[in-house]
C-alpha cells in the first residue's frame, strides 16, 4: 500500500456537506485528503481531491474507534492534519489530543476547551457570565439532574414554574440525535413533558428544559469566525438563516451573507473565556417577544453552510490549515460578495413536505435561486459529490413514495376485510 504521509495531507473525519467543503478548500491549496466516512449519505469521499476513503460505520457508537484507526495508520498518515466534522470526532480528538499530537496535527482543542461547547448547560453558564442572553432554563432532566444547581439555572427540574411550550434539549446533542433521530423534544403541556423526560431517562441521557423561543427560521443569525491562540480574530462573517430542514428545529438549508456587527464582540468574548482556538460558529435567535438575541449553540468544528463563508472569502478550513500546520497568522477579509447558500435537495424536499406549515408562496421559495448563490454540493470542477448526493436524495424520495403507497394499500385491504359496523 502506497504511503500518503506528510504535511500535504489531511484526514477529514465525516463525509457530509460540511466535510466536502473542507476537502475542496484544502484541495484548492494543493492538500490531499483522506476521508473517514461513517454514514450512508456521506459524499465527501467522491471528491476528486480525496485520495483515500476509510469507512468507520461505528464512529457514532464508539468514538474511540477513531483513535484506534488513527493509531493504526500513524505511520501511513504521520504528519497529517485531522479535521473533525461532527461532534463524535471532535470529542474523540479532544479527549486524546496530547497523545494524537505525537503523530498528527489535530484541528481541535484539548478536552477542557472543547467540553463547554459540547455540553449546552455549561455553554449557557459561560454565556451568562459574559452577558449573553440565553433561553430561560427550568433545570435539568435525566441522569444526574439533581446536582450542580445554581440560581440562574438550577440542576433540579422546577416543574411548578414552567410556562409551556418548552423544549427538552440534550446536553450532548450528537448522542441524542443518534438515539431519537431529532435534535430535541417539544412539550406543550405537562403530560408531553413527562413523556419526553421519561424517554431521556430511559436512554441514560441528560437534557435541559428550556423556554421555546418562538418565531420563524429567518430569526436565526450566525457569527462565524477564526481565533488564534492569542484571541485575535483572523477572519469573520455573519450569516442569516432563511430556511431550515425541517422547519424550525432542523439544520440550515438556505442562508445568506449578512452585514451585522451586533453579535461579534459578545461571541469573541465567549470564545476567549472558554479558551477556544480555531474556527467557530455561534448561532443566535432573535426573540420576537423582546427583540433580544439568545444564544442557541456554538459549533467548534466545520459547520454545514461554511461554503457560504468561503464564497465570501472567509475560508475557515484554509485559515485552519495555514494556522495549525504552517504556523501562519494570515487574516482574511470579506470580498463584498452578497449572496445565498442553498442545499437544494433539502430545500426541494421541505418545500414539498412542509409548504403548508411554512406558509411560503412559490415566489418565496424561488427568490434565493434568483440571487448570486453557491450550492451545498455542486461544483463544476468537482461534480461527482453532487451526482452522488442527488442520486441518494432521489432514491430516498422514491422510497418514501413507495412506503406511502404500501401504507395506503394496507389500509385499503384492512378496510375491505373489516366487519361491517353495527
Amino acid at each position: 500500500m502506497r504511503r500518503v504521509t506528510g504535511p500535504g495531507l489531511a484526514v477529514v473525519v465525516g463525509g457530509y456537506v460540511n466535510a466536502l467543503t473542507v476537502v475542496r478548500a484544502l484541495g484548492a491549496l494543493g492538500v490531499r485528503s483522506v476521508v473517514v466516512t461513517h454514514k450512508p449519505f456521506d459524499v465527501a469521499h467522491r471528491s476528486r481531491f480525496c485520495v483515500e476513503r476509510v469507512h468507520l460505520p461505528g464512529l457514532h457508537a464508539d468514538p474511540g474507534s477513531l483513535v484506534g484507526l488513527l493509531e493504526a495508520r500513524r505511520d501511513r498518515w504521520r504528519g497529517a492534519a485531522v479535521f473533525p466534522t461532527n461532534d463524535f470526532a471532535l470529542e474523540a480528538l479532544s479527549r486524546e489530543h496530547e497523545r494524537l499530537s505525537s503523530w498528527y496535527v489535530p484541528v481541535a482543542n484539548p478536552w477542557e476547551v472543547t467540553e463547554p461547547l459540547l455540553d449546552k448547560h455549561r455553554l449557557h453558564d459561560v454565556a451568562r457570565a459574559v452577558g449573553i442572553d440565553v433561553p430561560l432554563s427550568y433545570g435539568l432532566a435525566g441522569a444526574g439532574a439533581s446536582s450542580g444547581a445554581n440560581d440562574a439555572a438550577p440542576g433540579a427540574l422546577r416543574t411548578a414554574e414552567i410556562r409551556f411550550p418548552v423544549v427538552v434539549k440534550p446536553l450532548r446533542g450528537q448522542l441524542f440525535a443518534e438515539r431519537f433521530g431529532v435534535k430535541l423534544f417539544v412539550a406543550r403541556d405537562s403530560a408531553e413533558l413527562e413523556r419526553a423526560v421519561a424517554k431521556v431517562v430511559a436512554a441514560g441521557l441528560e437534557a435541559e428544559v428550556l423556554d421555546l423561543i418562538p418565531g420563524p427560521d429567518a430569526l436565526f443569525l450566525n457569527e462565524a469566525l477564526y481565533l488564534d491562540e492569542r484571541g485575535r480574530v483572523l477572519g469573520r462573517v455573519a450569516m442569516h438563516k432563511l430556511r431550515k430542514s425541517p422547519p424550525f428545529f432542523g439544520v440550515c438549508r438556505v442562508a445568506e451573507t449578512w452585514e451585522s456587527d451586533e453579535l461579534h464582540e459578545r461571541t469573541v468574548e465567549l470564545l476567549r473565556r472558554i479558551g477556544h482556538v480555531g474556527a467557530a460558529n455561534a448561532e443566535y435567535k432573535r426573540d420576537p417577544r423582546d427583540g433580544r438575541y439568545r444564544l442557541m449553540e456554538v459549533n467548534g468544528r466545520p459547520f454545514l453552510m461554511q461554503a457560504l463563508a468561503r464564497r465570501a472569502d472567509i475560508d475557515l478550513p484554509a485559515l485552519a490549515w495555514r494556522h495549525r500546520v504552517l504556523g501562519e497568522h494570515r487574516t482574511a477579509s470579506r470580498n463584498g460578495w452578497q449572496g445565498v447558500w442553498i442545499n437544494a435537495s433539502a430545500d426541494l424536499g421541505c418545500a414539498l413536505a412542509y409548504h403548508g406549515e411554512e406558509r411560503l408562496g412559490l415566489g418565496d421559495y424561488l427568490a434565493p435561486y434568483l440571487r448570486p448563490k453557491s450550492f451545498a454540493t455542486w461544483s463544476f470542477r468537482d461534480p461527482a459529490p453532487w451526482a452522488a448526493h442527488w442520486t441518494r436524495a432521489a432514491r430516498d424520495a422514491l422510497g418514501l413514495l413507495a412506503s406511502g403507497a404500501r401504507r395506503r394499500a394496507t389500509r385499503a385491504r384492512l378496510a375491505a376485510t373489516a366487519p361491517p359496523q353495527a
